[in-house]
């Protein structure tokens, strides 16, 4: 199963070397309200060489986004409903990021470009390559809303089998 994901993934990050650098992303409006989308956005772009595009919804918004295949990536923490993505084959590979608190785990869904055509999985997975790096946690660690860290950086933390077959 792992050689499948990593020849997956190897096939996709090659289809899609060409595409442009500028991705958009559905993530959950509170992440805007406490101003995180706008102070990791230069962080993406300086670091890793994307411009993002954020479109701010709920859960339930963000996971039709990504079934309509309407954006490159997401960031939600809807833990059955991002698996159930997972298991439709339209996320290609997701990862755990960040937590606001024992109740929300924060993931971040790279889109199937198997799935959805349009897709541009390159950023994408560099996006998410960035969030769970040493660098983006760090980043992550150091934001603050009004004096407080909300969200606690906790990449590397997976515990169900495909997470981990996605490492």
């Amino acid at each position: 199963m792992k050689a499948l994901v990593a020849g997956f993934i190897v096939v996709c990050a090659v289809f899609s070397a060409s595409a442009q650098d500028r991705i958009v992303v559905a993530a959950l409006s509170s992440l805007q309200e406490s101003g995180f989308l706008a102070y990791v956005a230069p962080l993406l772009k300086m670091h890793a060489g994307i411009s993002v595009e954020w479109k701010p919804a709920g859960n339930s918004q963000v996971i039709q986004l990504a079934r309509g295949c309407e954006v490159d990536a997401i960031v939600v923490d809807s833990p059955d409903a991002e698996d159930q993505l997972m298991r439709d084959g339209v996320g290609a590979i997701k990862f755990r990021f960040m937590t606001a608190g024992p109740q929300e785990q924060f993931s971040i869904i790279a889109l199937n470009p198997g799935a959805c055509r349009a897709a541009r999985f390159d950023p994408a997975l560099r996006l998410l390559r960035w969030l769970i790096s040493p660098e983006g946690q760090s980043a992550i660690e150091h934001f603050t809303s009004n004096g407080v860290a909300p969200y606690q950086p906790n990449a590397g933390t997976e515990t169900c089998p495909e997470c981990q077959a996605q490492e």
